[in-house]
Formats: structure tokens, sequence, C-alpha cells
């Protein structure tokens, strides 16, 4: 009984013992200059799909706490873009990218990376909960893109920020805090309706459209609808290349599957082509030594009994040696077809989790677009009732009649105006959310039909193989 606390103890001594042999890999440059803790880690990726990459690596210097983000063949980093990382409870916090960003290139391959300013309370935040989500968002463009992060991924940055955050010297750091980058979801407003629209009575005066103010307001609503027009038709062209690209994709995949067919069905005739001429010589010599054993048999009956046990022994050792190389074949065969349906399931994997984050990404980017434009709209209507009123108020003593009428219509005509081209920019911003899905299922589509056609060329090449191996053998000893 004594023996099992003992045994706890050291068990507890052997896992921080590894604990620490995994930080003292993780930790890249861990010194202090003028009283200031100088930590950095090593780069750790975050996200990888397909042929790009996001990965990052934790600094503490005289900035402050500060993460070095690196895109490889993904998007560029601008001052003050953000990255939004999200937790398993849903919680979102935002950091900025505080330099000019850089680019370099990897073997023909761009690489952005730029500065992400972080505090004490984002590390502590990343090691006491798991990050399963992180958002990148270009400010200039307006636009976000989504990544999940899997779950080996996740684990292996929550031990980075882990040691990380034990290793640092909390009192020796310059510590830059950060305020309100907490960011609450909340859902989007309804579009408003007729609500927006006032319920003040109409009175047939003066026609305001001779008015160059009611003219200019239509003339920007048609501007309006032109312009999402051709964004529209952009957006449709854009998605129709990227199509035709993807189906240019899965023909040269069934092309190159073809192919490989080819190559090892001619393998394998070739193989029964020589093992045809090896048992037509094997039954020629075979019968010229059963001739002459004849014409000796008189005199060299027990010569040839030993040269026939002899035979018979080595043949037995060549079908032996034969199978046991054909059977490694098949072996090395098979075992080579799994690991490239493994690959290939993982491929699909990735594609799928891309897919997942495309469709995210542009949900968000569709709410986002809908909630400026009917913020827009709103502030536009409150623009032209205000106006409105202070013309009201300019000619309440000297104006006639008709001109505040004539107001009142030029007001009328400003809200459906502005009502208007929220409408059309919400249809706008639907539509491209909508290409956008349909993008992502046809790249998905894509995906699973390319993995499907090289998991099935993989398994008709293994069954070649095999059927290829087994022809190779020698045929049975006759005598």
């Amino acid at each position: 009984m004594r023996s099992i606390p003992f045994a706890l103890l050291i068990f507890f001594c052997c896992l921080a013992r590894n604990a620490q042999s995994q930080c003292e890999t993780l930790i890249a440059e861990d010194k202090v200059i003028d009283g200031t803790h100088i930590l950095r880690t090593t780069t750790q990726t975050l996200v990888v799909r397909g042929n790009y990459t996001y990965s990052m690596e934790l600094r503490s210097d005289s900035k402050g706490i500060t993460a070095k983000v690196y895109s490889k063949a993904g998007v560029e980093f601008n001052q003050d873009d953000e990255i939004i990382f999200m937790d398993v409870n849903g919680m979102r916090r935002s950091y900025r990218f505080v330099g000019m960003g850089e680019m370099e290139r990897e073997g023909g391959t761009p690489v952005y990376h730029n500065i992400l300013q972080l505090d004490l309370a984002a590390i502590q935040w990343f090691a006491g909960t798991g990050i399963n989500v992180l958002y990148i968002k270009n400010n200039i463009s307006n636009q976000m893109r989504k990544f999940t992060i899997n779950e080996s991924r996740q684990s292996e940055f929550s031990l980075l920020v882990t040691c990380f955050n034990r290793r640092i010297d909390k009192e020796k750091v310059n510590d830059v805090e950060l305020t309100d980058n907490e960011i609450r979801v909340e859902p989007s407003p309804k579009p408003s309706g007729e609500e927006a629209r006032p319920n003040t009575a109409r009175t047939a005066a003066a026609s305001p459209s001779d008015d160059q103010e009611v003219e200019s307001l239509r003339r920007e609503l048609r501007d309006v609808k032109e312009k999402l027009r051709q964004e529209i038709a952009d957006e449709k062209s854009k998605a129709q290349q990227i199509k035709s690209v993807l189906q240019e994709e899965v023909a040269l995949a069934k092309e190159n599957a073809a192919t490989q067919k080819k190559i090892y069905a001619d393998e394998v005739v070739e193989a029964r082509q020589k093992s045809q001429e090896e048992i037509e010589a094997s039954r020629t010599q075979l019968a010229e030594q059963v001739k002459e054993a004849r014409e000796r048999a008189a005199t060299e009956l027990e010569k040839i009994t030993l040269d026939v046990a002899e035979s018979r022994q080595r043949a037995n050792e060549a079908i032996q040696a034969a199978q046991l190389e054909s059977a490694q074949e098949v072996a090395a065969a098979r075992e080579r077809a799994t690991a490239e349906i493994k690959a290939t399931k993982e491929k699909l994997e990735l594609a799928k989790l891309e897919y997942a984050d495309e469709i995210a990404s542009a949900r968000e980017n569709s709410a986002a677009e809908l909630q400026r434009i009917r913020e827009q709209t709103a502030e536009m209507i409150t623009q032209a009732r205000d106006q409105a009123k202070d013309e009201r108020q300019r000619t309440a003593e000297d104006v006639v009649t008709a001109k505040k009428t004539a107001s009142e219509q030029i007001l009328q005509v400003k809200e459906e105006t502005a009502q208007e081209i929220g409408q059309v920019r919400e249809q706008s911003a639907l539509e491209k959310e909508r290409l956008a899905f349909d993008l992502a299922e046809a790249r998905r589509r894509a995906a699973e039909e390319k993995a499907l056609l090289q998991e099935r060329s993989v398994s008709e090449i293994t069954e070649i193989k095999e059927n290829a191996a087994r022809e190779r053998k020698p045929p049975p000893w006759r005598y």
C-alpha cells in the first residue's frame, strides 16, 4: 500500500517533465534585456486549406505582446485589418494589425506577414479556453473570411499559448492593454418596410418633376441600379470562370486515372507475354530432357533419377521464392493503396471544412452588408426629413403654400428614392450571397468527385498490381 503514493508521485513527475520538454521545443528565444522579458515561440500553423496556410508565432518585447502572422499564398494583411478569434463558447475578440505588412517569396509562393497587437489578457484567454474559429477581416473592402481550426491544430495552439503563458514573467512585460475589443453578435434587424414611410397627406400642387433636386435624386437612383447590375454581372462571370476551372480539373483527374490504369494494364500484358514465353521455353527444355533421358535410359537410369530429384528440389525452392516475392509485392501494393486512400479522405475532409467556412463567410459578409445598407437607408430618410422640416420652418412666414407643398413632395421623392436604393442594394447583397453559395457548392462537388475518382483509381490499380504479381509466378514443375 505504501508503494501506491510513491508510484503516483513518480507518474506525475514524469508528466511534468514531459510537458517541460515539449515547452522547450516550442520556445525559440527567452532572455531579459534592460528589465524587459524577451520571449518568442516557434511558428505554429493554424489553418491549412489546399495550397494556402496561415500560421503565427507569439512574441514579447519592448512593443508589448504581439503575434507575427504569416499568410502563405493566402490573403494580404494590411494595417488596421483585424483577426477575430472565437472560442468554443462563442465569445469573439478582435485584434488589429499595427504594421504596414511585408511580402516575401518562398519557392515562388508569396508569403505575407504582419504584426498583430495582443496583450496579457489575450494570452490568458487563449490559454484558458479553446480557440476553434478565426475570422480575417479586411477593413478596406469590408470583407470577412471564416476559417475553422481542426482539432489537432487546436491542441497544438493550446499547448503553444500555455507554454508561453507559463514562461513569461508578467512583471517584466510592457503590456499594451486593449479595450473594447470584445464583439457581441446581435441578430440583424428586420427591414422597416412600410413603417419607414411617413403618413403625411399629399396635395397635388406644383409637380416636382422639373425640380433640379428631384432630377438629381432620380439620376442617382439610376446610377446605383446600373452599378449594382454591373457588379452582379461581374460576380456571375467570375463564378462561371471558377466553375469552368473546376470542371477542367475533374476532367483532368479522370484522364490521369485512365492513363495510369492503361500503363499498369500494359505492364500486366507484358508480364503475361514474358510468363508465357518462359512457360514455352520450360516445356521445350523439359521435352528435350525427357527425349535424351529415354535414349540413355538403358545405361543412365540411376543418373536420370538423381537429376530428376535435384530438379524437383530446385523447382520447389524456386516456387517458394516466387510465392514469397509475390506475397510481398501484393502486401506492399495494398499498403500503398491504403495510404493513398487515407490521404485522399483527409483531403476530402479539408475540402468539406473549407466549404463550410466559405458558406459561413458569405453569410457573415451578407449580414454585415445588409446591416450597413439598412443603416445608410435609415440615415438618408432621417436627413431628408430633417431637411424638409428646416425648409418648412424657414418658409413658415414668407413663403406661399405652394412652396410648402413642393417641399413636402420633394421629401416624399427623397424618402422613396432612399428606400428604393436600400431595397436594390439589399437584393444585390442577397444575390452575391447566393452566388457565393453556388460557387462553394461547386467546389465541394468537384472535390468529392476528384476524391472518388482517385479512390477508385487507387483500388483498380492495386487490383491490377496484385494480378500482375500473381501472374509473375513460375508454372508448377511437371515431371
